[in-house]
Formats: C-alpha cells, sequence, structure tokens
C-alpha cells in the first residue's frame, strides 16, 4: 500500500519535469532562432489534477497536504512564466513582422522614388536633348538664312556690278565709237584738207614748174645757135643737171639726134646759158623732186620738155 502511495507524486513530478524541460527547450529554440517569422507551439498536456486525485485516492492514500499545495504553486508559476515567454515571442514575432513590413514598405517606397527619380531624370535629360536639338536646329536655320541673305546680296551686288560694267562698257563702247567717228571725221576732214591742199601744191608746183620750164625754155632757145643740117623732125634730147643756186652743172646727150653738129649745138646752147637765176627761188623741195635733174629736147621746130 506504501507503494501504491508514491506512484501518483512521481508520475506528477515526471511530468512537471518534462513541462519544465521542454518549455526550456522551447525557450532555448526560440532564442536560438529569433528570425522566424512563426512563434514555436509549444505542446502541453493538461491534466486534471482533481480526476487525477480522485483516481489516486481510490488506490492509494493522498500524499500530505503542504507538498500537493507547493507543487500547484510551482506548476501555477511554471505556466505563468510559459505564457509570458510565449507572448514575449508572440510580441517579438509581431514586432519582428512590422518591422519586417515597414522595410518592405520603405524598400518599396525607396525603389518608387528611385523609380520617379530615373524617370524624371530621363524626362530631363531628354527635354534637355529636345532643346538642345531644337537650338541645334534654329542655329542652323539661321545660319542657313544668314547664308543664303549673303548669297542672295553677293549675287546681287554680282548682278549690279555686272549691269554697271556693261552699261559701263557700252557707254565706254559708245564714246569710242563717237570719238572713232569723229576722229575719222576728222582725219577724213585732214585729209581732204590734206588733199585739198596737195592738190594746191601740186597745182601751185605745176605752175612753178611750168613757169620755170618756160623761162628755161626761152633762155635756152635765146642761146641755141640751130646748124643748116638741122631738119624737121630731127630731135636730140639733152639732159641738165642744176644746182640749188641754178647754175648748171652737166649736161649731156641722152638721145642723138643722128646729126652731130645738131647734137653739139644743143648742148651748146645750154653751156652758153650757164645758170638759171630763178631756179634758186622755187622751194628746194619742189627742186629735187622736178629741177635737179630735167631733160629738154631739141627740135629744130622749138624746145620742149
Amino acid at each position: 500500500m506504501e507503494f501504491r502511495g508514491y506512484i501518483l507524486p512521481t508520475i506528477l513530478a515526471t511530468l512537471l519535469h518534462v513541462v519544465i524541460l521542454g518549455a526550456l527547450l522551447t525557450h532555448w529554440v526560440g532564442k536560438a532562432e529569433p528570425e522566424r517569422s512563426m512563434p514555436r507551439h509549444i505542446q502541453a498536456k493538461m491534466i486534471d489534477l482533481e480526476a487525477l486525485s480522485q483516481q489516486s485516492s481510490q488506490s492509494a492514500p493522498p500524499p500530505a497536504q503542504p507538498d500537493r499545495q507547493e507543487q500547484e504553486r510551482a506548476q501555477q508559476r511554471e505556466e505563468a512564466r510559459q505564457a509570458e515567454q510565449a507572448r514575449q515571442k508572440a510580441e517579438a514575432d509581431r514586432q519582428a513582422k512590422v518591422k519586417a513590413e515597414e522595410q518592405a514598405k520603405a524598400k518599396a517606397e525607396a525603389e518608387r522614388k528611385a523609380q520617379a527619380d530615373a524617370e524624371q531624370k530621363k524626362a530631363e535629360l531628354a527635354a534637355k536633348k529636345k532643346a538642345e536639338a531644337q537650338a541645334k536646329q534654329k542655329a542652323a536655320e539661321e545660319a542657313e538664312r544668314k547664308a543664303q541673305a549673303k548669297r542672295e546680296a553677293e549675287a546681287k551686288a554680282k548682278a549690279e556690278a555686272q549691269a554697271k560694267a556693261k552699261a559701263e562698257a557700252e557707254a565706254k563702247a559708245r564714246a569710242q565709237a563717237e570719238a572713232k567717228k569723229r576722229a575719222e571725221q576728222e582725219a577724213a576732214a585732214q585729209a581732204a584738207k590734206a588733199e585739198q591742199a596737195r592738190q594746191q601744191a601740186a597745182q601751185r608746183a605745176e605752175s612753178v614748174v611750168g613757169d620755170i620750164q618756160s623761162y628755161i625754155n626761152e633762155l635756152l632757145r635765146r642761146n641755141w645757135r640751130i646748124p643748116a643740117t638741122a631738119r624737121n623732125g630731127m630731135e636730140a634730147e639733152v639732159s641738165i643737171r642744176l644746182l640749188g643756186n641754178g647754175e648748171i652743172d652737166q649736161v649731156s646727150i641722152v638721145k642723138s639726134s643722128g646729126d652731130a653738129a645738131f647734137d653739139r649745138s644743143a648742148v651748146q646752147a645750154v653751156q652758153r646759158t650757164e645758170r638759171f637765176d630763178r631756179v634758186a627761188e622755187v622751194d628746194p623741195i619742189l627742186f629735187e623732186r622736178r629741177l635737179r635733174s630735167i631733160r629738154v629736147v631739141f627740135r629744130p621746130e622749138g624746145l620742149r620738155w
């Protein structure tokens, strides 16, 4: 009977140690794994002490009252401690979950902000590139406009210069043509005047020469002694070379009459004259051209040139 009286306390003590060991194991595992999001469940077996005591009372006598109360209080304290540990674990899990959610939310917000910043930078870069392209295109268009204006101005200036040069050339050509025409007219007038003067001079020269010829013929006729052998149709051509003062330099027969006496009489007529004083009054140029060397034909009918 005494053996049966120790069975119930032994069972209760064993169960209590099992519960304490399980709680310690749970606490150790919870400490080793703080990052787990789900709390570890503690499996505990509830024992109806009253029923157990009634059952034990039937088989064995009840233990002493003080030991039973102490065990109950110890069990309550252990259960309270385990409950507090479970509450702290649940609170730690909840805080970890809240922190994880906050971190996830902060990360998502940071990613959203980073994406927004990237999109904003991308938009700003695109806007900057577009503005630069527009500015570049505008500058190119402005440069092309200025170049076109410059080309047009140069073309206009060139056309005006060409027109001016053409007008000047035409005016110069007209002036030259008019000057040439005037020069031709003046030259023609001068030529006509010169021709007229020449003709007049020729006429005067012919008049002078004719007068000198008559003068020479008269002097030679006076000094010619026609020989008795002279017959009609005879003629002797005599060449006379004069000096500028009218003196006779040379005399010779260039064409004989066939009669020596007739030829000699002609030469003697020239020699007797010796000098033609009026020849010195003739213009030297005219003298050189017409009177330096003369030929006189002697015929019985009279002298001729």
